[in-house]
This record gives C-alpha cells, structure tokens and sequence, in this order.
C-alpha cells in the first residue's frame, strides 16, 4: 500500500486533471453552442428554443424511432384510433417526447460532445426493460455546420460506452420541488370562465352541439366544482404536465379531467391548472408583472387542452398512470 504522502500527492494531482479536464470540457461545450447558434442564427431560427430538426440532419427518422421503441421499456407510442385526428404518424408520441427532450436538454446545457466534436449525445430519459439507460448518438456532418442522428444506444453498446463512458450525460430535470407534481388539497382552485370558454367554444359546439357562453358558463360551474371535490379525495387524479412557455417561463402544471355532458353527448378535456404568482405593479407603466413568487393558497384554472396535448406534455416528465390521460 503506497505512503499517505504518495498518496494524498497522487490524490492532488488526479483532482488537478479532473479540474482541467472539466474546464476543457466546458470551454468546448460552450464553443460548440455559440458555433450552432451562430449557425442557425443566419435562418432565422431561435437559439433560445433549439429544434432537434436544427442541431441534426436525421434520416430513416421512423426506422431510428421504431429501434428505439424496441430498445425502451414497453409502453404506447402512437396515439389510440380515436385521437388519431391529433397525429396519425407512426410513432407520433415518441417523435414528440424525442424532441421535446432535446429542446429541454439543449436548455440545460446538457448535450454532450467528445473532445474533438466529432461525437455528441443526449440521454433519452428511457430505459431498457433492464433499467439501462438509451441515448442519442450523433457524428458531425462533413460539410454543414450540424451533426447527424445515427441512432439511439444502450449504454453498453460501443457508440456511447466508448465515446461518453467517461462522462455519460444526464437526463433532463423538470423539477426541483416534488411538490409541485401533487395537488394540494389546501389551495382555493379559481376558474377563468370567460378564459376558458373563449379558448374551448368551438370545440363544443363542434362536439356537443350549439350553445351559447352562458350554457357553456353554466355547465362549466357545475362541472369544475365537481373536479375540485374528487381531486381533494383522490389527489392522484391531477397529473403533472410540462409546460414550454416563453413568455411566462416553463413550468410544471396540473390536468385534472373535465368531463362536459350535454343532450347525451360527452366531451373529456384536460383542465390545465397553474399555481398564482404574485404581482407587482411598475412604477412607470402602473401595469401589473407578475413575479417567481407564488401565492400559497391559490390556483388558477385558464384553458383546456385536448387529450392526445395533454398526454403528449405529460410524458415528459413521466409515463401518465391514469384512467382517463390515455395516449
């Protein structure tokens, strides 16, 4: 056993080469964004919101997406017959969840590149049946300034294990209060009638029939109610949903299930529930703006999002354990 000197010496130097090496790696990072955001800059693309179709020429797209279904865990990748309507391509739920990841991962500063830039990679966030982590796996193109998908990879196979074994990325955080993916059951939940009815009227009437805002306004004051006393005794009903918004910030939001009923006819939608932010007033313009500062004893009821939507953004965060989010 070599000498405490020797040691804590080797120790000291090992720290030293980690620290370079994590610099360099940075320093590269870094280079490669400014380069791709310069890149697509020139087409008038926002950087701030990068497209996986931007970063990366992809062809046989539907090949690479069915080998990565058949690498992850089991689960729907396509919508159902009935909400075929929303996106009937094959592997429609997968191709979004793929895509939606990367704009979140590029957003955190975690896609990752060998030294060289030959290589980049992101972590799918899907496993194997066997909890093995799959990745994305790309090359540089030859000639543009962007890389090329060649396919999806276990963490064992030589693509990731040899190029990102070191340093293998990360999967994408959507949270950081665990809190925020439950209902709280202590909150007041305040319902934007007029909002509501202004982004939903069509839809309606289209399904259920005409109707006026104030039968849509009525029966919609019987209905949230209803959903409020189910979800107070079963909070497993709300499900979490990412939301992109640039706006107001991405956030995590509730779906707790509207179910409308008129003249026999039924129509389930996903009511999108938001936590109230403070406000302040500007001292110059005297108009509202509101702050990362949450009320406590609040949430706030705006839209409603179709099904095949709703289950699209719940998938981020986790596969939708419900009876009636289903794909």
């Amino acid at each position: 056993m070599a000498g405490k000197v020797v040691n804590s010496s080797f120790k000291l130097l090992s720290k030293f080469v980690a620290s370079r090496q994590e610099s360099a790696s940075k320093s590269a990072t870094s280079h490669i964004r400014e380069t791709l955001v310069a890149s697509i800059k020139t087409r008038n693309i926002n950087s701030n919101n990068m497209k996986l179709s931007d970063f990366a020429l992809i062809t046989h797209y539907e090949d690479r997406l069915g080998t990565l279904a058949e690498k992850a865990s089991n689960e729907p990748w396509e919508f159902s017959e009935e909400h075929k309507y929303y996106d009937d391509r094959p592997y429609a739920i997968l191709r979004r969840y793929v895509e939606y990841t990367f704009t979140k991962l590029w957003d955190e500063n975690k896609i990752k590149y060998t030294n060289n830039k030959k290589y980049a990679s992101f972590n799918t966030g899907l496993v194997s049946d066997h909890l093995e982590d799959i990745y994305a796996f790309f090359e540089k193109h030859n000639t543009q300034n962007r890389y090329v998908l060649k396919g999806f990879f276990w963490e064992s196979e030589d693509a990731i294990s040899t190029n990102f074994g070191h340093d293998l990325p990360h999967t994408a955080n959507y949270f950081e209060v665990p809190g925020d993916l439950l209902y709280d059951p202590n909150r007041k939940l305040m319902p934007r009638y007029d909002h509501i009815i202004r982004d939903n009227k069509e839809r309606w009437i289209r399904n259920l029939g005409q109707m006026s805002d104030k039968e849509i306004r009525q029966t919609l004051m019987g209905a949230i109610p209803e959903i409020e006393k189910m979800v107070r005794n079963n909070y497993k009903i709300a499900i979490p949903q990412f939301r992109f918004d640039e706006f107001r910030g991405n956030r995590i939001q509730l779906l707790l299930p509207l179910q409308i009923e008129r003249n026999g006819k039924i129509d389930l939608l996903a009511l999108v529930v938001d936590k109230v932010k403070k406000v302040t007033i500007d001292e110059e313009t005297q108009e509202e703006q509101e702050t990362q500062e949450e009320q406590d004893k609040t949430y706030i009821a705006t839209t409603c999002l179709e099904l095949p939507m709703a289950y699209t953004n719940a998938r981020l965060i986790v596969k939708p354990s419900s009876d009636w989010l289903k794909p």
